[in-house]
């Protein structure tokens, strides 16, 4: 049946929704400020499919975007796959502007220069993985991400990548979720290659 706009959700009603908070802009804004614990799937062509591999079925989603079109356009994306349960559209970035967090960009030579014990974490799928990757690399799936976590050793910073920075910004963003230090490599797997920079296989 067709549905109306969602209704947007005020700041005070936010935490009470005990909703997932999904975060579409590109990775780039998202990384300069977002909203603390959101996620960050970008409202293009994939984004039902990335909701469908990392959110958990039937959990309620509020949408952070300024754009009440674009909210409803999401969650008519979501319908599809049974996510029905989208509760509205909220603001992305906090009221209290403090408390917004980042991400840094991290531009492949500056990961390749990197000296400070960094683990590298490829989130792309196997068949990407394996025609080539970073070397000493670690491969987790995005959507496994969630159950995997704990692999990855605590205390170390974390670099994701995928191929071009989308479903790395995802990971990033569920790793900061859950308190991990993250950085997002910038143009991802594509831009590394780009720079002449090493790969194994």
């Amino acid at each position: 049946p067709p549905r109306g706009p969602l209704a947007f959700v005020p700041e005070d009603a936010l935490a009470s929704l005990d909703a997932i908070l999904v975060d579409p802009r590109p990775p780039h804004v998202f990384g300069a400020a977002h909203r603390p614990g959101a996620l960050n799937d970008v409202g293009n062509e994939g984004f039902a499919v990335r909701i469908g591999a990392s959110v958990p079925f039937g959990t309620p989603i509020v949408i952070l975007t300024d754009d009440p079109e674009q909210a409803t356009r999401l969650r008519d994306q979501l319908l599809p796959i049974g996510y029905d349960d989208v509760r509205g559209y909220a603001s992305p970035l906090p009221a209290d502007a403090t408390r917004a967090m980042r991400i840094e960009p991290l531009d492949p030579r500056h990961a390749a220069g990197r000296t400070d014990g960094a683990i590298l974490v490829d989130v792309r799928e196997p068949h990407e993985w394996e025609q080539g990757h970073l070397p000493g690399a670690v491969h987790i799936p995005y959507g496994r991400l969630r159950e995997r976590m704990g692999e990855l050793p605590m205390g170390r910073p974390r670099i994701v990548y995928c191929a071009t920075g989308v479903r790395s910004s995802l990971a990033a963003s569920m790793l900061e979720g859950a308190g991990r230090e993250v950085r997002n490599l910038r143009g991802g797997f594509t831009a590394w290659r780009a720079a002449g920079l090493p790969i194994e296989r």
